[in-house]
């Protein structure tokens, strides 16, 4: 018989944290669930800790190389046998009541096909992260940044399957942000609140993200959220010249841009363009005014720290 939930958990040389991520999950309130472990070719003793678990429930599936996040991501994909498909990363913790709570909600809202929630990341840093809530100020927030925290991901199987979304592994960062970038306009989003969903280990070498952090991430992450921004403009309906998407990224990218105030002033018309097309082509056109109108606040505080 097929578990309501499966749950894709990618290890690569993350030890030292496993064993508690695998324990997080089977303490769920929610039992009806699978665990699929995909382990990415770890050098280290990962397979001794999951020698420990006698839960017919997990899947520990070994690769003998090191294949990368995206193509281990999509071979979950294809061993889940879930209704749901719920995301936890090797070295983060379950809440117990996150499987039980996601899936009424899922269960509740047959037009959601995503559903995360709030988090608390701890670490070098420890703090509480209120996400953005509302399936339209969430889709319009991917232009800038991801608002779905991943690792606190449950994504119905169904809308995945039905539009052939898969992890794109011509990326080497922000993979999970191109794919949830694939499901605009095709499914709601929706992130619960009130209390943390995930907690989210940060700031450790055995991160399975620690490779990207190796190799010059920011540029790497620039370039994949180029790319990710045209999907964005094409899933919703929406276009700049290729001369003013230029000049939107050098504010919005993760890299501190020499800009000018002349620049400024020509930002200020894109983002006035791009109000008159969302109230044109999106159901909330007010909502994506305001959503400019706060990211061109923060493009106005870097040319002030400029002239300072």
């Amino acid at each position: 018989m097929k578990p309501v939930v499966s749950v894709i958990m990618l290890s690569y040389n993350t030890a030292n944290y496993i064993k508690d991520a695998v324990a997080s999950v089977l303490e769920q309130s929610f039992p009806d669930f699978e665990l699929l472990v995909l382990d990415d070719g770890s050098t280290d003793h990962t397979e001794e800790v999951m020698a420990q678990f006698h839960d017919s429930r997990i899947r520990y599936i070994r690769s003998d190389q090191n294949r990368g996040i995206p193509f281990m991501r999509n071979r979950g994909l294809e061993l889940a046998r879930g209704k749901y498909l719920a995301i936890l990363d090797s070295d983060d913790l379950a809440p117990p009541y996150r499987l039980k709570e996601q899936v009424e909600y899922m269960d509740q809202n047959l037009q959601t096909g995503v559903v995360a929630g709030d988090y608390f990341s701890f670490g070098a840093r420890s703090f509480y992260c209120q996400t953005y809530k509302g399936n339209e100020n969430i889709q319009y927030r991917f232009l800038f940044r991801c608002p779905i925290p991943n690792p606190a991901a449950m994504v119905r199987r169904s809308v995945v399957d039905r539009y052939g979304i898969r992890y794109d592994t011509s990326f080497q960062v922000c993979t999970d942000y191109k794919f949830w970038i694939e499901l605009l306009g095709r499914t709601e989003f929706a992130n619960l609140g009130g209390k943390p969903y995930l907690f989210y280990r940060r700031d450790h070498k055995e991160s399975i993200t620690t490779e990207t952090k190796k190799a010059d991430k920011i540029q790497l992450r620039d370039q994949a959220v180029n790319q990710i921004r045209r999907c964005f403009f094409e899933r919703m309906g929406l276009e700049l010249s290729e001369e003013d998407y230029w000049l939107f990224t050098r504010f919005y990218s993760y890299r501190q841009q020499s800009v000018t105030g002349q620049e400024f002033f020509r930002l200020t018309e894109v983002m006035e363009d791009l109000k008159v097309q969302g109230r044109k082509v999106l159901r909330c056109g007010s909502l994506w005014e305001e959503i400019l109108d706060g990211w061109l606040e923060k493009a106005c505080d870097i040319v002030l720290q400029r002239d300072l």
